[in-house]
């Protein structure tokens, strides 16, 4: 057996290969409170052997292990969004890692008993430390031990725990949107039975290991019937179980399902769904029945005293095209909803007055920034997203774009005070098998980031890569407290711009012990 140990911001794949004089030894540094992470590549294994890991780590910090599972990358992504288009003379080259297709390892097998059964001759472990509050303020020295039949190979680890606590008050907002009909169809359960709130505990837990702050509020959830006068009624019963689940676990704000939708993304009208149909958004009917739902809405926050957790959605995505009637429908929302900030992923900037919470995509902000910097001067709040776009050289958590660009997503909201990150691609991968997702029409890897996995859900490497970027978040929180100047300096050291990431991961580890001996001096 040959192992090398390879920094947690790069790619492996089914056929990495050990470099001869590759890292043998694991030296990490973190903050409390905090997981650091690290992976282990192992070349020339015996299909079917199994291994035994034992790992006897200081006090105050535990490690998890995954074996990582290697997914099918059908296409690349395009130069400007989606896919690439070579039919209309369209090149990946020079910003993506490998052309298409390749497999690549990101899913995340949680391993049990110490032990994983070897399934090619090139397996990757990823190795996850978190270090408790109450970890000694040291440099510690252990090893982490692999063993099969008669042979073993002992890691040396070196963790230097620096005097520096993530503290446990979130400061950056994070969405991931998901979809509870997902999880019952993905895991063959039926929907809202005990066996899918199951489910949904463990999506949840995932969500929160990001440090996750809104949670979406399926439209799937909400149970709704027609009245004989012609009413409405709105049984709260299941979004109220659900928003509980999702308190319990650490998050702070509820975020509003979508009220009105576009039944096409360049439409210049809005509709509504009333029990399977679909009404204009200005028509009577629509109004009737959107005015009832926010009344029941609210009355229901109200009564759990939930209704300042609300961060609510109109219409998602408001174009040009549709500027004029979105304001006549945040305005009804406005009215039903007094006082409740408004969120949404725009793609205009002229909507002042109809959105609170401004989410452009990171390169919509960018080409307009003169534009979104007089809104926030206004005192509104700017977070950023991205889906379908960018491509390129932009950031985005693709599976052929660098790893370290998911991690440095979260510099961006540091780089750009930028409040907060949303994305709708939590599971929304409709393929029978999301590990071989085939026939890709949004950019591969952008409809999900964890896997279903019969009775558990895994998680990703670029989950871990966007945990780590939150935390790098926070670090910068703390630095520019006390030297906001030098937080600026070596932030875009690693990110000049949202399209201009520095990938080296040698200057990256350099960086981040720099910030982290900044904020312990």
């Amino acid at each position: 057996m040959k192992y090398q140990i390879i920094n947690q911001n790069e790619w492996l794949y089914p056929d990495s290969i050990v470099a001869e004089c590759g890292d043998k030894e694991i030296r990490i540094n973190t903050a409390k409170g905090a997981y650091v992470s690290t992976q282990i590549l192992l070349n020339h294994l015996e299909v079917g052997t199994k291994y035994h890991w034992d790992c006897l780590t200081p006090k105050g910090v535990s490690v998890e292990v995954y074996q990582q599972v290697d997914i099918l990358c059908e296409k690349n992504t395009g130069p400007i969004c989606f896919c690439v288009n070579e039919e209309a003379g369209e090149s990946a080259d020079g910003y993506i890692t490998r052309k298409a297709p390749f497999r690549v390892n990101d899913a995340l097998r949680p391993l049990a008993n110490n032990e994983f059964e070897v399934t090619a001759q090139t397996e990757a472990l990823y190795l996850a430390f978190f270090v408790d509050e109450s970890a000694l303020t040291e440099e510690f020295t252990f090893s982490f031990d692999l063993q099969t039949g008669g042979s073993m190979v002992s890691i040396r680890v070196s963790l230097k725990i620096f005097n520096v606590t993530i503290p446990k008050e979130k400061n950056l907002y994070i969405s991931n949107w998901y979809r509870a009909d997902n999880i019952a169809t993905q895991h063959n359960l039926e929907m809202w039975s005990e066996e899918h709130w199951e489910m949904i505990d463990k999506y949840a837990d995932l969500m929160a290991r990001t440090r996750q702050t809104h949670f979406w509020i399926p439209n799937e959830i909400r149970e709704i019937s027609r009245r004989g006068d012609g009413t409405y009624e709105f049984r709260f019963d299941r979004t109220k179980r659900l928003i509980e689940l999702f308190l319990s676990k650490g998050f702070t704000h509820i975020e509003g399902n979508l009220i009105y939708a576009r039944a096409d993304f360049w439409d210049s009208t809005f509709i509504v769904n009333i029990l399977g149909e679909t009404v204009p958004a200005k028509s009577p009917e629509a109004y009737e029945f959107v005015s009832q739902y926010l009344k029941a809405w609210k009355a229901f926050l109200e009564k759990n005293n939930w209704l300042h957790m609300l961060h609510q959605h109109v219409g998602d995505e408001p174009i040009e095209a549709c500027k004029d009637e979105y304001r006549i429908l945040s305005s009804i929302v406005r009215k039903h909803l007094p006082g409740v900030p408004l969120m949404e992923a725009v793609e205009t900037y002229d909507l002042d007055g109809a959105v609170d919470i401004w989410i452009p995509k990171n390169n919509y902000f960018k080409e307009n920034r003169d534009k979104f910097e007089r809104i926030r001067n206004n005192g509104e709040e700017l977070w950023f997203y991205t889906c379908c776009y960018p491509g390129g050289y932009y950031l985005n958590r693709l599976w052929d774009m660098p790893l370290i660009r998911t991690r440095l997503l979260h510099w961006g909201n540091y780089r750009y005070d930028l409040k907060g990150y949303l994305h709708w691609g939590f599971n929304w991968c409709d393929a029978p098998d999301p590990f071989n997702h085939k026939d890709i029409f949004f950019p591969p890897g952008d409809t999900h980031i964890s896997y279903p996995a019969g009775k558990e859900v895994w998680g990703s490497m670029r989950i871990e890569a966007m945990r780590a970027g939150v935390q790098d978040y926070e670090l910068f929180h703390m630095l520019a407290k006390r030297n906001k100047e030098l937080a600026d300096e070596l932030c875009k050291s690693c990110l000049e711009e949202f399209d201009k990431p520095n990938e080296d991961i040698v200057h990256f580890e350099e960086i981040r012990e720099r910030i982290l001996l900044a904020i312990e001096n």
